[in-house]
């Protein structure tokens, strides 16, 4: 479904970014070294989990497993347009999820791209053995991600030997891989399709149906405990980027997972968070595209969209300033109280209030350490701050009475 007319080139398709359950792998930390080695350390703007908070996550890392296809060649059947980025954006994301983030061991992931051969080429035998491994091998407190960067027809993602002519002995058919995966023991599914309908061969004529199929665009949607990103809606075309090596949706999705997208007060950056950032990327940049806007697709299934991918480096910098500001106007509290400038209730009440997770009697405390708060102002604000504003009960609405039942109209006796 990835598309191409000339030099422009089109992809179409389903890129499910289940984010969420029994495909997904974690985000625990990997040496510098491993990082190093898959795709070239690139600085980014996220910690891995497990580096973050080793006792919570390590263990979801070693459990975790992976699958990265990428097929830009059908040697099998030529009516099937070649593509030019499939293999280039699962090697990306791969390097990403085992390097970058350290969600999964290296040596827990596979990767079957084009011009691999044996039991690395991207064969429809290879990649249903590969995903049934790593569902199979993934541990209850772990997560699979399997990320299929190809082309797709109806219910199937094709393989580097799959033919139109006969799809159901050739193609990978998505309730298989449903199957796989909902038999895993890992409660946690990334599930990434990039599977992308082209719209226009090379020599002009159509080659495969144009714009996502329902059916393909509803593979998945009932089965419990996915997290779904679609790469686009029903109906429309994904476009790749030459300029970037990459389809326009898995290059938003990699800057997103890198950092762009938004952390939140705990420094995570979530399935939600990352789904609405790259819907949000991919169609302010596909806006003016003539074959029409790309609007990926973010749906939950029983699922949780609060599910951690990593943490972000600026939350934490942020966080740790935070901590020293704290720390410096502690000592700063009690150098005034030493100092006979604050009594010690005021002592104890603004040094109550810098722990606390109310932001405005924190805030105020350092105001107070930074020397922006008059004497004669302290102690007022301070105790205004401790004490919890009184609920006012709501006053209960009167009862109307009930209406007057009318006098019955006067007799008049008969004469």
């Amino acid at each position: 479904m990835r598309a191409h007319r000339r030099s422009r080139r089109i992809r179409f398709g389903v890129s499910w970014t289940i984010l969420l359950l029994n495909l997904a792998s974690w985000t625990p930390a990997l040496a510098a070294s491993t990082s190093d080695t898959l795709a070239g350390s690139r600085a980014i703007g996220v910690v891995p989990l497990a580096q973050n908070s080793p006792e919570k996550y390590a263990s979801q890392r070693a459990q975790s497993y992976g699958v990265f296809v990428g097929v830009d060649q059908f040697p099998g059947d030529p009516s099937i347009v070649a593509l030019k980025f499939a293999a280039a954006d699962a090697q990306a994301m791969r390097d990403c999820f085992a390097g970058e983030l350290g969600y999964l061991p290296p040596e827990n992931t596979r990767l079957l791209i084009t011009g691999a051969t044996g039991d690395d080429a991207p064969t429809r035998s290879n990649i249903l053995k590969a995903i049934k491994f790593a569902a199979d091998s993934a541990g209850a407190d772990g997560c699979v991600v399997v990320d299929l960067s190809t082309h797709g027809i109806e219910g199937y993602v094709l393989a580097e030997d799959s033919q139109r002519a006969i799809l159901q002995d050739s193609a990978i058919p998505l309730r298989r891989v449903e199957d796989y995966l909902k038999a895993s023991r890992s409660p946690r599914r990334l599930l990434f399709f990039d599977a992308c309908r082209e719209k226009v061969a090379d020599d002009g004529q159509r080659a495969l149906s144009g714009g996502m199929s329902e059916e393909f665009a509803k593979a998945f949607a009932s089965t419990e405990g996915f997290v779904v990103l679609m790469s686009c809606d029903q109906g429309q075309f994904s476009y790749e980027m030459p300029e970037q090596g990459h389809g326009a949706f898995t290059y938003f999705l990699l800057e997103g997972l890198r950092g762009g997208a938004p952390a939140g007060p705990d420094g995570l950056i979530t399935a939600a968070s990352l789904a609405n950032w790259v819907k949000q990327r991919v169609e302010d940049w596909s806006r003016t595209k003539p074959s029409g806007k790309q609007s990926p697709r973010f749906e939950l299934q029983q699922a949780t969209g609060d599910f951690p991918l990593a943490v972000s480096r600026a939350r934490l910098e942020e966080q740790s300033q935070h901590r020293q500001q704290l720390a410096q106007a502690a000592q700063t509290l009690s150098k005034m109280f030493a100092e006979g400038k604050l009594t010690a209730e005021q002592h104890a009440q603004a040094q109550a209030a810098l722990v606390s997770k109310d932001e405005q009697r924190q805030k105020l405390a350092l105001d107070i350490a930074n020397g922006t708060v008059a004497s004669q102002y302290i102690g007022p604000l301070l105790f205004q701050a401790a004490t919890p504003t009184p609920s006012i009960p709501s006053t209960p609405s009167p009862t109307p009475a009930p209406p007057a039942t009318p006098s019955p109209p006067p007799v008049t006796p008969r004469t």
